[in-house]
């Protein structure tokens, strides 16, 4: 016998994290916010590599971090850019992890660093996660 049942389920709504995060992607496009402005982010947060030195993409370090390297690569997978950054450092390019869902600070970091001058190029996978990226 079932003495607590959630609201959602009263109503036979299932609930599971893409019923919740649905419902809260809508009512952040029928408010005109993001996410991130509301202090929800996803588990994985925007990483920026650059010289040895890997940096957590955040507001107040966007400016900053748009400086790091000559261009920037964004990288939807997670473990992709450890297997780059000799490379990286070679050639001075930053890397820029996602782990699958852009925030809106990784978005602000690219379109800074494009309006100074750096070419930032997406590698994604050909998936929904990867398509809605790029």
């Amino acid at each position: 016998m079932v003495l607590f049942q959630p609201t959602m389920e009263k109503f036979g709504i299932e609930v599971n994290r893409d019923t919740i995060t649905g419902y809260i992607n809508d009512l952040c496009k029928a408010a005109a916010v993001t996410r991130e402005s509301l202090g929800i982010f996803a588990g994985a947060r925007a990483e920026l590599y650059f010289g040895g030195v890997w940096s957590s993409v955040s507001f107040d370090k966007i400016g900053k971090l748009a400086e790091k390297g000559t261009d920037i690569v964004c990288i939807e997978k997670q473990g992709v850019p450890e297997v780059l950054t000799e490379w990286a450092d070679k050639y001075g390019i930053a890397l820029l992890n996602s782990r699958g869902h852009l925030t809106e600070y990784g978005k602000d970091l690219m379109d800074v660093a494009r309006r100074s001058g750096a070419i930032v190029v997406l590698m994604v996978d050909y998936d929904l996660p990867g398509t809605k990226i790029a």
